[in-house]
């Protein structure tokens, strides 16, 4: 039913929000923004509602709306994207090693299925660097020569 007055339209659509089905449906919108799939949604809701603790490290989990090193994440395999590819449900930190323990082998670097190239990305003192290259040698390359410049220490074996 269509609201003629848009502050109204907005009011019950943050009401909705607040519900337990408008939770639940805003949850897994996001899961499948992020290329989760699932057979069970509603199954995958309450499971990951109800892990308490990361399966990686074993670690206490938080709720928090603003991401930190033990807010929960679903992780999920990217590679498979036409059935169900959920793996764990893991802390922040634990997710985001496992997305830098890439394929690649190269800390920083990794594969963007998405576009379609290989990534360098840093953060030096709160400052996000990233760049994209066609060919996986090019980002290392890149690599070795922007932490030089920048005084990181690099150790790795290609």
């Amino acid at each position: 039913m269509p609201y003629k007055d848009k502050e109204q339209q907005r009011e019950r659509w943050n009401y909705w929000k607040t519900t337990p089905s408008g939770i639940i449906s805003t949850k897994t919108q996001g899961w499948k923004q992020q290329g989760i799939i699932s057979n069970d949604w509603n199954a995958t809701y309450k499971m990951f509602m109800e892990t308490t603790h990361c399966d990686k490290c074993k670690d206490l989990l938080s709720t928090d709306k603003k991401n930190n090193r033990k807010t929960k994440c679903l992780d999920h395999n990217h590679f498979i994207t036409d059935s169900y590819n959920i793996r764990n449900v893991l802390c922040h930190a634990c997710n985001s090693i496992d997305k830098v323990s890439n394929k690649s082998g190269v800390p920083n670097i990794r594969w963007k299925e998405q576009r379609k190239c290989w990534t360098y990305c840093k953060t030096i003192n709160k400052e996000r660097h990233q760049t994209r290259f066609k060919y996986f040698i090019q980002a290392v390359i890149y690599k070795k020569e922007f932490e030089t410049k920048k005084n990181i220490c690099v150790i790795y074996n290609v």
